[in-house]
Formats: C-alpha cells, structure tokens, sequence
C-alpha cells in the first residue's frame, strides 16, 4: 500500500512540475492565440505585417519563457536565466520547429546544474568577487550547456520528432487515429495538453502539410471506452475513482467532465425509457435527414389538440453540444426507423457527423 501511495505521489509531484512550468506563461499562450486567430492569412482580420509576430512567438518566445521557468524553478533567479540560454541551444538546432518538449527538460536540468554550483562554492568566494563569480559561472555553464543542447540535444528531438512523424503516418494510413489516446491522454491528465500540441502534434503537422480533422473527438470517445471497461472490475472501480478525483481538481476539466458524466448517467440509465429508440427523422425540413431519440409520447389531451393517432416525442440534438437540441411532437409515421444504437446516434452528433454509425457503413 506503501508503494502505490509512493507512486501516487511522485505521479503528482510531476505533474505539477509541469504544470509550474507551462501555467505562468499561459497569457504568453493566449497572446499569442489571439495574433494567430485575428491576424493569419485565413484568421479573423488577415493582416501581412502583423502576422510576422506569429512564427517568431510560436518558435523562440514560446519555448524561451517555458525554459526560464523551468530553470527558476530549480535553480532561482539564475536557473531562469541559464534556462532561457539553454533552450536557445535547442531552439537553433532544430530551426522552424517550436522546442516546447526540449525546454520543459532543458530549463529544469539547467537551474539544477546552476543550483549545484552555488551549492559547491558557497562560502568559499572571497569577499568583493561574488558578482564575477556568479556571472561568469553562469556564462561559462550556460555556454557548455547551449552548445551541448545544439549539438547534441537538439539533434535528438529532431529525431524523436521524426519517429512521431513516421508513427503518424502509419497511424493515419492503416486508419488507427484512436491508437494515438494511448500515448496523449496519460500525457494531458499531466498538463501535457500545450507542449504535446504545440510541440507535437503541431510540428507534425507542418511535416505532413495537413491538418488531422477530429483527433481531439476521437481520443475523447477513447477515454469513455476505456472508462466503461475499467468500470467492469473492482480494480478498475478503484481506478476509477482515482482518475475522476483527479480530474475533478483540474481546473477548466471539471465542469466539463462533471457535466458530461451528469448527463450520460441520465440518457443511458437502465432506470428510464427514454433514449431507447433511435429513429430517422427529416430535420429541420423535408428531404433532409439526422438522427433523433424518441423520449415519450404525448398526453391524451395534447395528441387530440394537435389530431395526431399516434404522436411521439423526438428529441434531436444540436451538434457538437448534444445537452441541447429540439423536442419535436410528430406522427410515428413520419420517422424511419434504424440499426443505429444510442452511443453510435450520440456519437454522430458529437462528432459532426465524422463518425457515422456501423450499421450505415455497412449499408
């Protein structure tokens, strides 16, 4: 019991080394989102000029300030600044390519280097040399340590870019885009979300020339599988509860996931009939078609308002956001019916409509 308490705690403690590192600079993040959104070729309000500070943020500010974090966090004033010094080693390696990864390794492992020196020469600088010492000891570390990350650092996650490279390309060819939760959703539990976007998954897709549509939608359906297996085991329970404790004290996760547990439980618990039936329904005009659930029938007294023999109630959910939709009153005789389950009807609307039912594919 020891040991898993252990483990849970270091599981912790790095995660919010992470976190420590990637949360102070996420208005940088915003910033920068903003630029992007408004000034880009196909952004908001396209502006050439302005649109220069994109590239710029994205490839050396970006990574630089989560260098300097990450070395202030271990090594202080100093460890930022050999931090920042450092990832510009990487940075330069690799040029083009936002070093979000190399930073979040390089910025810590330099405040650690720096911290360590202060340590060996404290109390043994003469009086009057302390400012000499500790600049050129940081210029003279920080140098070793640009150098190393240039020549040797950099190359490396050049190389591991290029691995993930092959490995989406693989994924992407043999049509196996879920296989990816495996590797990125352990990974954002741990505040991993910005460095594997940006460091990832973005680099990748300036490598490939496109944009993988959906991925996020496909790793969520992942993550709810994965969840209704571990469900299916007392292990798992234990599990469970462990994953949904944690994600109820990430911040922006949690009302999310609260909402979207709170809703599922309600449309598919065994304890009600609604939700059970998936029906073919033209919405919202003749000639086109989605999918509804049917929830109930009217009263009496409403089916001999509106003359209809036998009214039922559809829901018809918005897309992407199905806790919102139309309630429709129509003639059973108007809907066709179909195969679909409620998870495939459900997921079709959550994902736009990309992930179309079995029974249809097979049809």
């Amino acid at each position: 019991m020891k040991e898993k308490t252990s483990i849970s705690q270091k599981l912790q403690k790095f995660g919010s080394v992470l976190a420590g590192m990637v949360i102070p600079n996420i208005g940088a993040f915003i910033g920068f989102g903003l630029i992007t959104a408004f000034f880009l070729e196909t952004g908001w309000t396209p502006n050439a000029k302005l649109a220069k500070l994109i590239s710029p943020i994205l490839n050396y500010l970006l990574p630089i300030l989560i260098g300097h974090t990450g070395g202030k966090m271990f090594g202080g004033d100093r460890g930022g600044v050999i931090g920042a010094l450092v990832t510009m080693g990487a940075i330069v390696a690799v040029d083009g390519t936002p070093m979000f990864l190399a930073a979040m390794i390089l910025g810590p492992v330099a405040g650690v280097c720096i911290k360590k020196f202060d340590q060996a020469v404290d109390g043994k600088i003469p009086s009057g040399f302390e400012m000499i010492v500790n600049n050129f000891s940081l210029g003279i570390i920080g140098a070793i340590l640009c150098c190393f990350a240039m020549l040797v650092f950099g190359p490396v996650m050049e190389t591991v870019t290029t691995v993930l490279t092959n490995g989406v390309n693989w994924i992407v060819a043999h049509n196996a885009l879920p296989l990816s939760a495996i590797f990125v959703e352990p990974a954002k539990v741990l505040f991993l979300n910005n460095a594997l976007d940006h460091g990832i998954f973005g680099p990748i897709g300036y490598f490939l020339g496109f944009h993988v549509p959906g991925i996020g939608l496909v790793i969520a359906g992942i993550v709810i599988l994965v969840t209704g297996v571990l469900v299916a085991n007392i292990i798992g329970q234990w599990v469970l509860r462990a994953w949904e404790s944690l994600l109820e004290k990430i911040p922006f996760v949690r009302p999310i996931y609260s909402g979207v547990k709170q809703i599922l439980q309600t449309i598919l618990s065994d304890q009600t009939q609604s939700f059970k039936e998936v029906v073919l329904i033209e919405f919202p005009r003749p000639g086109v078609w989605t999918y509804g659930f049917v929830v109930a029938e009217p009263g009496k007294k409403t089916a001999k308002e509106i003359g209809g023999e036998s009214l039922v109630t559809v829901f018809v959910p918005t897309a992407p956001n199905p806790t919102s939709g139309y309630v429709l009153m129509v003639e059973r005789s108007a809907l066709k019916p179909t195969s679909a389950t409620v998870d495939e009807a459900f997921k079709f609307h959550i994902s736009l409509g990309v992930m179309t039912p079995a029974a249809d594919k097979s049809a």
